[in-house]
């Protein structure tokens, strides 16, 4: 997968502002994410560890998906790993078996 040069993700105080390029990024409240889920893209020769993001707003529930190619990408999963309940452990069930999605939920909201 090719990442575009200013694809990155930025963490700020209560939000994670997801850059695609430099004129287009989602701004997405910590507070209104639902639900995460990481899983592997299989891109020919490797695998591509993502992140799917599912969060509220006022027209419904929206996802935007970050990957490891991108920056900030490490900085933002451990942001993530300290909401109340995240799965930890997540790696070896992603990881194993190479070239499979192993989609898995590590973060849902109650309520």
């Amino acid at each position: 997968m090719a990442t575009k040069p200013d694809a990155k993700i930025l963490l700020k105080p209560l939000v994670i502002e997801i850059h695609h390029s430099a004129d287009e990024f989602i701004t997405i409240p910590f507070n209104q994410i639902t639900r995460i889920e990481i899983f592997k893209r299989d891109i020919l020769v490797t695998d591509l560890i993502c992140s799917q993001i599912y969060y509220q707003t006022n027209g419904g529930i929206r996802s935007a998906i970050i990957h490891e190619e991108m920056t900030g990408f490490d900085e933002a999963l451990s942001r993530i790993a300290k909401f109340p309940g995240f799965m930890t452990g997540w790696r070896d069930r992603v990881v194993l078996p190479p070239f499979e999605e192993n989609r898995t939920t590590v973060f849902r909201r109650d309520g």
